[in-house]
Parts: C-alpha cells; structure tokens; sequence
C-alpha cells in the first residue's frame, strides 16, 4: 500500500517565496567604473614617471658628453697651440744655427790679427779662448767688433760648455765674470772697467 502524505497547505510566505525568483545580486555599475578610471590614472602615473626619469637621465648624459666634447675640443686647442709654439721656436732654432754657420764661415774665410799675448795685467787681448784670471782678468771690456762678432762665456775651457754667448755685428760690450772666455771675428778687446 502506497502512503499518501497529506497535502499540507502551504503558508502565504511560503507561496510567495516559491513564486518569486531568486534575489539578483545588484550591479553598481559607478564603482566598477571608478576601479577602472583609477588603474588606468595609476597606469598613465606610472608611464609619466618613467618617461620623465628616462629623460632626465638622457638630459643628465647629454649634458656630460656636451661638457667632455668642451673639454677634448679645449684641449686640441691648447696642443695645437703649444705645437705652434713649439715650431716657431724650432725655426727660430734653425734660423739661429744658420746665422751661426755663416758667421763662422765668414770667420773661416777672414785672416785672423796676430793675437796679442794676453796676461793677467793685460789690458786688451784679441780673438781666441782665455781662461780668466789666468789669460785676462775679469771686468769689463770694449771692442769695435766686426761684421759677424761672435763671444762666449764658458764654464770650462770646452767651447760647448756656454754660460751666455751673443753673435752680432758692430760695437759690443761685455762683462767678462766667466771661468773662460772665447772670441770669433770681434778684433781687439779693451778693458775699460
């Protein structure tokens, strides 16, 4: 035998809840919205700060290599002008050397005095090397000179140890406080002090 069960009457409620369907969770759409204007502002935040720290790291470095090719370009000026210095005084050099040459080729060429001997109470003394104190005394000497004059103050009685020398023509006048003394082509010296 089957069981019936015996229809309970439903309550109004209970009618009601089963008519009904279920409660729907609420969309709110504002807040949605918001969340995604907010991590699209975060986004473009963040992009701008890099964009702005890459930059100014570019800016940093291009300012550093502006200030390094200032540099590098000052320094080429600065060798550039001391190898301009450096050539000029290198043909003064060579101008002076063939100034030498030619003075003492023209001395070569010339008949030399009869040379004087010089002692230590000499007055005057003529062209050659002398070693002073023994040859001449120091002071103070004059000579005429020549066309091509050339003197020497020596440390030692080797004619390349020069103290002071001077190539030049006419009228000269020296002070003889060297241990040696040499004259080319000046003619007779006169001690006048």
């Amino acid at each position: 035998m089957t069981k019936v069960e015996p229809q309970r009457e439903l309550l109004a409620y209970e009618l009601q809840e089963r008519a009904a369907p279920p409660p729907r969770r609420r969309r709110r759409p504002g807040r949605v919205a918001g969340a995604v204007v907010a991590a699209a502002l975060l986004i473009l935040i963040g992009f701008g700060a890099g964009v702005l720290a890459r930059n100014s790291a570019v800016t940093d470095q291009q300012r550093r290599a502006a200030s390094a090719e200032q540099q590098s370009s000052s320094l080429r000026r600065q060798v550039a002008s001391g190898q301009s210095a450096l050539d000029q005084q290198q043909r003064q050099i060579d101008q002076d050397r063939e100034q030498l040459a030619r003075i003492r080729a023209a001395l070569a060429r010339k008949p030399r005095p009869p040379q004087t001997p010089a002692g230590p109470n000499s007055a005057s003394f003529n062209d050659g090397l002398y070693q002073v104190g023994v040859a001449i005394q120091p002071g103070q000497y004059h000579t005429d000179g020549s066309d091509a004059c050339y003197w020497a103050k020596l440390s030692t009685g080797d004619t390349n140890r020069v103290i002071l020398n001077h190539i030049g023509a006419g009228l000269q006048t020296v002070t003889i406080d060297s241990p040696y003394f040499e004259s080319e082509g000046c003619g007779t010296w006169t001690k006048v002090g």
